[in-house]
């Protein structure tokens, strides 16, 4: 009993700690699955437009990466090193999407381009900010290589469901607001998505405060101080460092394609978005079980088989949003 105690007090970190993620990543499941509809339904901009300049920004949101760790390991504030990044990046993304959903209602449409290409720049950067921290912060919360898969559970739990949360709310509030051009849903939509960041920000933060202190991350100790230049050389002798630059940039504008035409395809095709709620539905509970099983094999034989999570995902979203 007394071991499941410490267990369960050692761990429960480990286990809320992923809200943080989830909380960036309601800002990011929003922009994979309605950004590119906002753009053209409520905006009217043009889609090839859209496309081009979401392509250009996630090249760019590669490059940033070396940047914000580099200024995240020179970082040293009387509120740690890791929650400030959190504080300005949750911030920012609030902030920048406010400006992308409210101000193109009032403001000519010959701006609309340059006005969305400018707060999705600032985005980007507030997004980078907290996904940074996310995937950093983890070897202070917990030392014991057991506990990290428990982490990739839980987030992949989070994931899961806030994806599902998104989708499911948006959708009706968009419909019983006069569709996808209305601006009255639009707002509503923002309301949803600060309220949800805001609620999982909140609980992600409350689970690092007690350890982004000095002394459980001063005896990492770092061999060479390497100044910024420094991380592009590094990018231009490392081809296979280019390679994972250029995946990481390019994959979520391949989910947020596909994400947007299901969209397409259930308005304009079979002509009924309820239908489409309902494969979401179907598909949630196979993702819930799929996180589980994963997990458990990580635990088990070792973070490396995580792998098979990928694939999983990768065959049960191609099956579920193409049935």
């Amino acid at each position: 009993m007394t071991k499941f105690i410490y267990f369960l007090f050692d761990t429960w970190r480990v286990v809320l700690f992923p809200s943080s993620s989830a909380a960036s990543n309601v800002h990011l499941y929003f922009f994979m699955e309605f950004f590119l509809i906002f753009s053209t339904e409520a905006l009217s901009l043009n889609p090839v437009f859209v496309g081009i300049i979401m392509t250009v920004m996630r090249l760019l949101d590669g490059i940033t990466d070396p940047f914000v760790g580099s200024m995240i390991d020179r970082t040293q504030t009387g509120i740690g090193k890791f929650t400030p990044f959190l504080l300005v990046g949750s911030i920012l993304l609030s902030i920048s999407l406010a400006m992308i959903i409210v101000v193109p209602f009032y403001i000519p449409q010959h701006y609309h381009y340059i006005w969305v290409i400018s707060w999705f720049a600032i985005w980007m950067i507030g997004y980078r900010c907290m996904t940074t921290v996310n995937k950093s912060v983890l070897s202070i919360i917990t030392r014991n290589p057991k506990h990290r898969p428990i982490s990739g559970i839980t987030g992949g739990l989070f994931s899961v469901g806030i994806r599902l949360i998104i989708f499911s709310a948006i959708v009706p509030i968009l419909q019983n607001s006069g569709g996808m051009s209305s601006q009255e849903g639009w707002m509503k939509v923002l309301l949803f998505i600060l309220g949800l960041h805001l609620l999982l920000f909140i609980l992600g933060l409350f689970s690092i405060v007690g350890v982004d202190k000095p002394q459980f991350y001063r005896d990492i100790k770092v061999s060479t101080k390497m100044k910024l230049k420094d991380y592009f050389g590094v990018i231009k002798e490392n081809r296979a460092l280019q390679m994972l630059l250029i995946a990481a940039s390019t994959d979520k504008l391949a989910i947020i394609v596909n994400s947007a035409s299901t969209i397409y395809f259930y308005m304009y095709a079979v002509k009924n978005l309820d239908l489409l709620l309902f494969v979401k539905g179907v598909f949630t509970p196979v993702a819930f079980i799929g996180a589980f099983i994963t997990g458990g094999i990580a635990i088990k034989f070792g973070v490396k088989t995580i792998c098979f999570r990928s694939v999983g995902k990768f065959c049960s979203n191609g099956y579920f949003d193409h049935l």
